[in-house]
């Protein structure tokens, strides 16, 4: 999936408005030893560079997507201007020693006011960057702007993938504090951008299912609790079946790979610690 029109879709923005950045591996691993945040080296950028977000003759960006480590870091939403001046005016004690190291002197720069936006890129594995050590920006009109993507290379993002990303977004959320979350769920808006995905089934068996069922009798395999519910449909006893190893890791649509079970055990087996 072309990384630049996803971002552009989710945060209904055009192109021109999206800025790709790539933090280089050598720096980042510099910026970590001095204690220094991503966050801070993002938003602090010398005024009319090719990190100026609000360049005085470029089209101004609205949303800049961090890449770090060959993965979507974060999608950030351009505020506005926070300050400028000298950047050893700017910038905290930890980024001056990051400075220091990496032999920069004082620049003049703008301190950017960003946002942390919710996005399924946040995450994703990134193509098309590899070998353009030299290219760290791109904009519309880029060399390779147009061919960035993320996920499976050539494909449309897969449900997996994005449950996956989603799902280190929750861990980190979790991770955060109060004040920050209270913060960020004031700055969300609230309505869910819609994307395009692509998704897989599998053809099972429903002879397997069947049988899995009726060896149940209703009875939970793993709690040995009956069913908490009766369908609407037919008034049986309602149980899921679980393969123990599971069809996208390669297990077999058997009885004997089966159990049937209730939905929270199902949900334990899946997310659960046993």
């Amino acid at each position: 999936m072309k990384l630049a029109e996803l971002i552009s879709t989710e945060a209904s923005t055009p192109l021109s408005a999206v800025l790709l950045l790539r933090h280089g591996n050598d720096g980042i691993e510099v910026l970590r030893r001095n204690g220094a945040t991503i966050e801070e080296y993002t938003a602090l950028q010398p005024v009319a560079s090719k990190y100026d977000y609000l360049h005085p003759s470029k089209p101004p960006i609205e949303i800049v997507v961090v890449i770090v480590d060959d993965r979507v870091y974060g999608v950030y939403k351009v505020i506005g201007i926070e300050a400028t001046g000298p950047s050893d005016q700017l910038a905290s004690a930890a980024y001056l020693s990051f400075d220091a190291e990496r032999g920069k002197s004082p620049r003049h720069s703008h301190r950017f006011q960003l946002r942390l936006l919710p996005s399924i890129a946040t995450g994703q594995s990134v193509h098309g960057w590899e070998g353009r050590t030299r290219t760290p920006v791109q904009r519309l009109g880029g060399v390779f702007f147009d061919q960035v993507e993320i996920g499976t290379l050539g494909e449309i993002l897969t449900a997996e993938e994005v449950s996956k990303g989603f799902a280190s977004q929750v861990h980190a959320a979790l991770n955060s504090s109060t004040e920050e979350r209270t913060r960020r769920l004031t700055e969300s808006p609230p309505k869910p951008a819609r994307v395009p995905i692509t998704s897989f089934a599998f053809v099972r068996n429903p002879y397997v299912v069947a049988e899995v069922l009726n060896r149940a009798n209703g009875v939970c395999q793993l709690c040995k609790l009956p069913a908490p519910f009766l369908r609407k449909s037919d008034a049986t006893p309602y149980l899921e079946v679980h393969h123990r190893v599971q069809l996208a890791h390669g297990g077999d649509d058997t009885v004997e790979n089966a159990v049937a079970i209730c939905p929270n055990c199902h949900r334990r087996a899946h997310y659960g610690d046993a």
